[in-house]
């Protein structure tokens, strides 16, 4: 044994005592680790709590000093990591790049001011115009822009049909839009054209009236607005708008890694409001309404989960709905999640998974009156869509389509309690001479025999939900008339009717395996109209009514129809 010094930190004495040089090496060796320990969670608490907070403005603010900037380019090359960026009141005209990366609890955070309205804009206001001699109040101004310069016409696609849809021009005065013509010549009240050989923009108002200082014209210039490429960055609050993005572009792109989107508005861009490229990005309570193209694109955007957000009315300049076009397509994905959010007026289909997607899920969505599918899930692996209404879908050229959405706001309240459902049952005639959208109720007693919690209604002739090759996937709690199409789909505790379901790549295998209605296997065709008789009695619905409104015959409907291990009670 052999004695040693006794072991001091601070003033307080750790050690007294004899121990050996072994030990005495051990003993110190943890008091050091515990003083790092404690010296690394004053530097994390430190790091945590000392951001810098950047304010962005285009005047002057009163009482703020320092850490001032005029422009939202700036502030993103100044901040890091914990810091945040608060954008004031305010039109920002430019496009702008975040490359900087925060970190794990320390994002760099872009956020508007409490009770600010910022916008972040793709257009510039242009005020010198020159009028030009002849009838009416024509103006043109200088136009040195040039989007699509890899073809001769200017467009994408480059074909016929998008000639004019293609193009990436906008213009607006007073905060309406302009309908872009192809030649000066048709040039009318409402228009404006671009002449990209003479570099010049022409523009005839509405009302006829003189283009004079106290009106607005803007016209698209930037092709993107923003563009998140760190990782851990946070953007809120924020509106994006008049994009001059091309098709299949997002006018906003997120990129980056672990990123979250909140309280965001995406519209009225050319193409795709925005699109999300990164993994791991949260969106929440954003909405992406009135784009030319989509609401947003998706690619490779592995975990992404959106929520509580709004998509409508998108597709506006008429893009091809089967080549690319709707509410939104996200390709090449796995593990989304879209949920507790609402895809309505959509022109295209109101969810759509493209290729090489993989489990992902949509559930507690409200999907109504897209003009295709409700939900589009192609060539894609694993969907579990649950919990969902999907109602008034695929009615592009119908009588039916525009069927008024009043009931919209009443129907999503009913669909979120659990205490009463609602259905829009909408029957197609086999003649054009007759169709009618009829809505019935069903009470609580009634839904509840059967477990159902997802409703949804569509045409004979287009799906609620379509789901190509390879399919496999399930579909839960659910009713549905009109064609599912799927394959290797898991159906349970679901009632669905159609007119001509494609029997070549439908499966039926519900878990636990029940019987069907008519007491046969699961999958099998019957004609049996007992079945179908009641199955209307028990969702409430009028025998005679329905078959006088879509003029088809009972005994001529498919019917797949299987129901839980206890039959339901009488």
């Amino acid at each position: 044994m052999k004695l040693v010094p006794s072991v001091y930190i601070g003033n307080n004495t750790i050690l007294r005592s004899k121990i050996t040089k072994k030990g005495y090496m051990k003993k110190r060796r943890f008091a050091w680790i515990g003083i790092v320990l404690v010296l690394l969670t004053g530097l994390s608490f430190c790091t945590a709590s000392d951001g810098k907070t950047w304010h962005v403005s285009g005047e002057t603010l009163a009482g703020i000093e320092q850490q001032q900037v005029r422009t939202i380019s700036r502030a993103a090359a100044l901040a890091g990591p914990g810091d945040t960026v608060i954008i004031h009141s305010g039109i920002y005209r430019e496009a702008v790049e975040i490359e900087k990366s925060g970190k794990p609890g320390n994002p760099i955070t872009f956020q508007t001011a409490a009770g600010a309205g910022v916008i972040m804009t793709g257009a510039d206001r242009i005020s010198e115009w020159a009028e030009v001699k002849g009838d009416g109040h024509i103006y043109s101004t200088p136009w040195p822009h040039k989007f699509i310069t890899w073809n001769r016409h200017n467009t994408h696609p480059d074909d016929d049909y998008h000639r004019l849809i293609g193009r990436c021009e906008q213009v607006f005065i007073n905060g309406y839009v302009l309908r872009q013509v192809l030649e000066r010549d048709k040039l009318a009240r409402g228009t404006f054209y671009v002449d990209l050989d003479g570099k010049r923009l022409y523009v005839w108002n509405y009302n006829n009236q003189e283009i004079s200082k106290k009106a607005i014209v803007e016209a698209s210039v930037r092709d993107r607005i923003l563009t998140v490429k760190g990782d851990y960055v946070t953007v809120k609050g924020i509106r994006f708008r008049y994009a001059a993005n091309r098709a299949q572009r997002g006018a906003v792109e997120f990129s980056g890694n672990h990123l979250t989107v909140e309280d965001c508005i995406f519209e009225y861009t050319n193409a795709g409001g925005a699109s999300f490229r990164g993994e791991d990005i949260t969106v929440r309570r954003c909405m992406f309404q009135h784009n030319g193209q989509l609401g947003f694109g998706a690619n490779r955007a592995h975990r992404l989960r959106m929520t509580g957000c709004t998509v409508r009315n998108n597709n506006i300049k008429g893009f091809n709905r089967s080549w690319e076009a709707g509410g939104n397509k996200i390709c090449l994905a796995r593990g989304v999640v879209l949920e507790n959010s609402t895809f309505i007026e959509n022109r295209g289909n109101g969810i759509w998974f493209d290729i090489g997607n993989e489990d992902c899920t949509v559930r507690n969505c409200l999907i109504a009156f897209n003009e295709d599918a409700g939900i589009f899930y192609e060539i894609s692996y694993g969907l579990h869509a649950h919990d969902n209404v999907i109602v008034g879908n695929g009615l592009a050229g119908t009588p039916a389509h525009g069927v008024p959405v009043r009931a919209l706001a009443s129907l999503a309240r009913r669909a979120a309690s659990s205490s009463e459902i609602c259905f829009l049952a909408i029957r197609k005639a086999s003649t054009s001479a007759s169709r009618s959208a009829r809505r019935h109720e069903s009470t609580t007693e009634r839904a509840s025999r059967y477990g159902i919690t997802t409703i949804s209604f569509a045409t004979m002739s287009s799906p609620s939900i379509a789901m190509r090759r390879p399919g496999a996937g399930s579909i839960s709690r659910t009713i549905a008339t009109g064609p599912l199409k799927a394959a290797t789909t898991t159906l349970t505790n679901c009632r669905w009717k159609s007119s001509h379901l494609l029997s070549e790549i439908i499966s039926i295998s519900p878990a636990p395996a029940p019987s069907c209605l008519t007491g046969g296997s699961p999958g099998r065709r019957t004609r049996d109209t007992s079945v179908w008789s009641r199955f209307e009695r028990s969702l409430g619905l009028n025998r005679e009514a329905s078959r006088r409104s879509s003029r088809l015959m009972i005994s001529q409907r498919w019917i797949f129809a299987c129901r839980p291990t206890a039959r339901p009670s009488k």
